[in-house]
């Protein structure tokens, strides 16, 4: 005969299980950046008349494509049908045309079309429940997020359920969360990757702690393109508490200007990570990411 706690285990409801995934810095409209091969522009043509063209691909994104794709099969893999939530971490455009060599087009409209191709294959999947775009920096978001409000005011007309925050805290599943594009900095060298984010993450910790709040369980940054996971844990009200910080990778390469901030970094990490959410926990991240090495190589008088 069964326990009464076997009994009740039995007959325990399922908590709801639900998939966060992290997208950042897809950068629509740099030719360095992610773009789908299906987005349709329109240009005058000789008679004045509107006419559809699609940009071609450049190399980096005949790369970065393909790897987005597989990320989002992935991400529907680990769902398995449950609840997804995306959560795009920002820069969801290039923004300021003030360096014009770098775009598919100078038109911001232009730049704003191809991140709405971009989240296509996300739209797609049936569990996609919730969308929220987090703002970036101002000069790629064309100041005060305007570039993903544009955005979202699309999603919604198409029936979505759509968030624009600049610094965002939802309760997921029982999972606090504290997510923003600008956060702590990778670190400088590779002997110091993830110093910085583990003081910073102990300090969201510690005031919420000091003002009588749960800290939260997840911190989620962008604006880096490149990823460092850091699980950080503090004691306090007797008992441990515990949060994972990532700072995302991107969908991008990197131009001139990220070259001289990052100090010509010799690998780039491409791709997105995923939690899932249940009961109130949530799982380390699923990792659906590759890091390349961008540098030229050649052997010379072999």
């Amino acid at each position: 005969m069964p326990t009464v706690g076997e009994m009740l285990e039995k007959h325990r409801p399922e908590s709801t299980r639900v998939i966060l995934a992290a997208i950042s810095d897809t950068h629509a409209g740099h030719k360095l950046a992610l773009m789908n091969p299906d987005t349709i522009l329109y240009d005058e043509n000789k008679d004045g008349e509107l006419e559809a063209w699609r940009p071609l691909p450049g190399p980096s994104q005949r790369a970065l494509w393909p790897w987005h794709l597989e990320d989002i099969e992935r991400t529907a893999e680990l769902a398995h049908g449950d609840p997804i939530i995306l959560v795009h971490h920002g820069d969801i455009i290039q923004g300021g045309n003030g360096k014009a060599r770098e775009l598919v087009s100078t038109r911001i409209a232009d730049q704003e079309e191809i991140a709405w191709w971009n989240l296509q294959p996300w739209l797609a999947l049936p569990n996609l429940e919730r969308i929220i775009l987090i703002k970036g920096t101002g000069y790629h978001e064309l100041e005060e997020g305007s570039g993903a409000l544009s955005i979202a005011s699309r999603l919604r007309a198409a029936g979505r359920k759509v968030d624009v925050p600049y610094h965002y805290r939802p309760d997921i599943a029982g999972v606090r969360c504290n997510l923003a594009h600008h956060g702590a900095p990778p670190g400088s060298r590779n002997w110091l990757k993830g110093n910085i984010l583990r003081l910073y993450t102990q300090s969201i910790m510690d005031e919420c702690l000091m003002n009588g709040e749960d800290p939260p369980a997840l911190i989620l940054r962008g604006h880096y393109h490149q990823y460092v996971s850091e699980v950080v844990t503090r004691r306090a009200r007797g008992k441990s508490w515990r949060t994972t910080s990532v700072i995302l990778p991107s969908y991008s390469f990197i131009d001139d200007y990220a070259r001289k901030v990052a100090k010509s970094p010799e690998r780039i990490t491409v791709g997105m990570v995923a939690f899932e959410i249940q009961g109130g926990e949530v799982s380390l991240p699923h990792e659906f990411m590759r890091t390349l090495d961008y540098t030229t190589k050649e052997i010379l008088y072999a």
